[in-house]
């Protein structure tokens, strides 16, 4: 009964996953509450909002090639590719801009 546990989780150890977190700030460093980061990579997409400190973070992410992608109301998207490693440990702390543009008019 052991070797057949053995056998099912040798498999499982063998993967290797990383977390990937960071903090959502404006240009004067003020926290982001509340923004949409998603992290997209080869048949996989992890979505999370911002906590009340600005912070995400995504779990039991395999290393590989992901677009990491930050979204907040009054700010301008932002988009960066990440080659994560097994060995990836740093924060990828996100600063966001305000939007610019047209803005409606009132008619």
């Amino acid at each position: 009964m052991v070797f057949v546990f053995m056998q099912a989780i040798l498999p499982v150890l063998g993967q290797r996953v990383i977390e990937l977190h960071g903090t959502v700030t404006d240009e004067a460093g003020a926290v982001i509450m509340g923004a949409t980061v998603i992290l997209e990579g080869e048949n996989k997409k992890y979505i999370s909002t911002t906590a009340e400190l600005g912070q995400y973070r995504f779990l039991k992410i395999k290393p590989g090639a992901y677009t990491l992608t930050v979204q907040a109301e009054g700010f301008s998207k932002f988009t960066k590719s990440l080659n994560l490693t097994a060995d990836h440990v740093a924060p990828v702390n996100v600063v966001l801009r305000m939007a610019t543009g047209e803005k409606a008019g009132v008619r």
